[in-house]
């Protein structure tokens, strides 16, 4: 897949010693000695989302996995929730085969450090392709793979996924969009990968970059006479939408169950309030990290304004090198990325830039991006793509050690200029202190990076260039490694191996769930436990967030991105009452077990929950907001009513009776059986959220699955003895596999067509 790259240098400029081979193996030795017991496997990455929310599902995808299943449904949080068609979760990545294949999660952090690797080897590829030098181009790649974002991103493995490709992706497409052919399929599949990763605002960013940077490129050699000759504007356009095409029809099984579940989830209707976008100061934190920032209690340090990114530290050296691009390039590929950094700046403050603002009136969907500082990603990918080219220019300068010298004092001025403005504006002593040390260690830092860079400037031969290289080179990983404290923690290993915990008392699925209070909710959100070992244990024995999929109980609350809208509405309301752990709704949920007033880490127990299906109740029938009133009434009772919609109650028969039993005969993630005997009609109420996909079949005929209790599931039953099955069926996921199978199947038959066709055309030529 990797393109072949023009030479990098005219014969006889000694700039050619950081080949891409080589390159791939230094960045690969860096990596590893940034993450040594990472790589190792004796410790393990846990802050933030990666413990609680991502290792997680990770654990479950695999467990579904090696039982064979595909994994649709995860009845485990939020009382069932689509699992696949979320995104994020990676269910039809090929790259997951590592993490579902090897042990955990030694596994899902090589994982992580591969896809961080791929993203540098890309962008150092992408930077020589435009800039042909070496060196200048393996900046570029260092300063992407581990920049302060790059690093942040490694808490979510689909960000990462997503960042990986993303070079490749634009470099393909640029190439495809300019030469055609046997390219155009092979960077929709390096598209589709990126769009399988599951970060749809990074895959915007991408195909952006992708579009803008292809419309400007130019055509090299003999070909741009022939281009010149038609409409090349439309031909690249033609060919990108090619591209993106096949990359959504590959990506079909993946995106139709998405927007199906988008369709029907809590961001379709209401339009998510805008949380942690950028302040307008926030270009500030490029240069020094903890500018305006607070520490938490186990030391690490966030922006005052946003803590989706733990940090957007991109440095002074790279910054005042990217600034100098367009005064020593003036080429329209230049000004592109320009264009594309500011575009990124400006879309990460949100509602405060009036760009953020119109989109917003006049994009469909621009509502459900909740994370506006997500954009500054795109300034992340464009800055050493603009230090690149900077930085080859300066070499043809007269005096190219002068040159540089005039653009490190530029990045000194800038960061003494931000060190002086938080001396003056910080009023807590203890964070300006920290500041000022921090900001003092990254203009120690740059001296030997300017030094680096002055060396290879200087050097004539190409053993003389990479001591000074690798100096520039060693100080800026140094530099990202150090600039801010606990943002890439590491625990030991063991500490996040899969523990069930169903012999120490708790519900295996079926038999029940766990109900995280509201304060304890709130206390382990707000954790004053200082120490990550304790902290993170604490919050496994309190199985929060996705936490109970690592110990295979089911809860009623979780940490999906997308979830149906009733069920979300009842959630709410329930965390919003007073009174939540009294509620009788909790027996119908079918909680054995609640956290213990004043502990989050232990638990309750309740006896008189619920069996996960029932039948008998009497129906009672309101409609909206009526509904949600009556199950979180005190007077609600779950053994002898069930609530359903007026608009169903023509078609229901049932009656309440005492005189029905349930037995379950089996239980999955994505089917249900049970059989139900009763002497009159009845509905057999299941505890589990409702969900168009679930089809129900009594006694081997097809039944209607009805909304009960708001947000959970009901099927009549006729009299006598029945078995009823509850499967979840995604026609969304079949028909966008076989789109998807097609597709493959498709351009695999075109690239044997023409692999054939070019070996008769050779052999042609040889007989002649």
């Amino acid at each position: 897949m990797i393109p072949n790259l023009p030479a990098a240098s005219a014969a006889g400029q000694p700039a050619d010693w950081l080949t891409p081979g080589r390159f791939a193996v230094l960045l690969a030795l860096l990596v590893g000695s940034a993450f040594p017991g990472v790589v190792l496997g004796v410790e393990s990455f846990f802050h933030r989302d990666f413990g609680v929310l991502a290792y997680p599902t990770v654990v479950f995808h695999r467990e579904a996995f090696w039982r064979g299943e595909v994994p649709l449904w995860n009845p485990l949080s939020h009382c069932g929730v689509p699992f696949l068609a979320q995104w994020g979760t990676m269910p039809l990545y090929p790259g997951a085969l590592l993490y579902l294949l090897l042990p955990l999660p030694w596994s899902l952090n090589l994982f992580c450090l591969a896809h961080l690797w791929l993203g540098g080897w890309g962008l150092h590829a992408l930077a020589r392709r435009w800039g042909g030098d070496g060196f200048a181009a393996a900046l570029a790649g260092v300063v992407f793979t581990f920049n302060g974002l790059a690093q942040a991103c490694l808490i979510w493995p689909n960000y990462t996924v997503a960042l990986g490709w993303m070079p490749w992706a634009v470099l393909l497409a640029e190439r495809a969009a300019v030469e055609g052919g046997r390219l155009v399929p092979t960077a929709a599949l390096v598209l589709a990968l990126q769009l399988l990763a599951g970060a749809p605002e990074l895959a915007g960013m991408t195909w952006l970059a992708a579009i803008s940077l292809a419309c400007v490129a130019p055509t090299p050699g003999a070909a741009a006479v022939h281009e010149a000759a038609r409409n090349f504007f439309a031909r690249r356009l033609g060919r990108l939408g090619s591209m993106l095409g096949l990359a959504l029809a590959l990506c079909a099984a993946q995106l139709l169950p998405f927007f199906d579940l988008l369709a029907q989830s809590q961001r379709a209707t209401v339009a998510s309030p805008e949380k942690w976008a950028l302040p307008i100061w926030g270009w500030a934190n490029l240069l020094a990290p903890l500018f305006r920032c607070e520490p938490t209690i186990q030391g690490a340090w966030f922006q005052q304004s946003q803590q989706f990114f733990g940090s957007l530290y991109l440095g002074a050296g790279v910054l005042t090198l990217a600034g100098l691009a367009p005064t020593r390039d003036r080429t329209p590929r230049v000004w592109c990325l320009l264009g594309l950094a500011l575009l990124g700046y400006a879309l990460a403050v949100g509602e405060a830039s009036p760009l953020q603002r119109a989109l917003g009136a006049v994009v469909p969907g621009w509502s459900a991006v909740r994370y506006p500082v997500k954009f500054i990603l795109l300034t992340a990918f464009a800055a050493p793509l603009l230090a690149a080219p900077a930085l080859a220019q300066l070499r043809r300068a007269p005096r190219p050690v002068a040159a540089l010298a005039g653009v490190a004092t530029t990045g000194v001025l800038a960061l003494g200029g931000v060190l002086a403005w938080s001396v003056a504006t910080e009023a807590d002593t203890t964070r300006a202190q920290a500041m000022g040390m921090n900001t003092l260690t990254r203009l120690a830092l740059l001296a030997p990076f300017w030094l680096g860079c002055a060396a290879w400037l200087r050097a004539g031969r190409w053993r003389r260039q990479w001591p000074g290289g690798l100096l520039a080179l060693a100080a800026l990983v140094v530099d990202y490694r150090l600039h801010l404290p606990h943002l890439t923690p590491t625990l030991p290993a063991g500490l996040l191996q899969p523990r069930p915990q169903s012999q120490a008392g708790l519900p295996r699925p079926g038999d029940g769930r766990v109900f995280i209070t509201p304060a304890a909710e709130a206390a382990l959100l707000h954790s004053r436990v200082a120490d990550f070992t304790r902290d993170f244990a604490g919050k496994r024995l309190a199985l929060w967030s996705n936490l109970n999929l690592l110990e295979g109980v089911a809860k009623v609350n979780g940490a999906a991105t997308l979830r149906p809208r009733p069920q979300v509405e009842l959630e709410a309301a329930l965390y919003a009452a007073t009174n939540a752990p009294d509620l009788p709704l909790l027996d119908f949920l079918g909680v054995t077990h609640c956290s213990a007033p004043g502990n989050p880490t232990e638990w309750v127990r309740r006896d008189t929950a619920n069996p996960l299906v029932t039948a008998g109740q009497e129906p009672v029938f309101l409609a909206g907001a009526e509904t949600l009133a009556a199950v979180l009434a005190a007077d609600f009772d779950p053994r002898r009513e069930v609530v359903l919609s007026p608009e169903v109650a023509s078609r229901v028969t049932a009656k309440s009776t005492a005189q029905a039993g349930v037995k379950v005969v089996s239980l999955g993630a994505n089917r249900i059986e049970f059989v139900v005997q009763a002497t009159e009609p009845v509905l057999a109420v299941v505890a589990q959220t409702w969900h168009p996909n679930w089809r129900a079949r009594v006694g081997g005929n097809a039944a209607p699955v009805w909304r009960a209790n708001h947000a959970f599931q009901a099927v009549a039953v006729p009299p006598g003895v029945h078995r009823v099955e509850l499967r979840y069926v995604d026609h969304a996921f079949r028909v966008g596999t076989v789109i998807s199978a097609l597709t493959a199947a498709a351009l695999a038959g075109l690239g044997v067509a023409r692999r054939k066709a070019a070996m008769r055309a050779a052999g042609n030529r040889g007989w002649r």
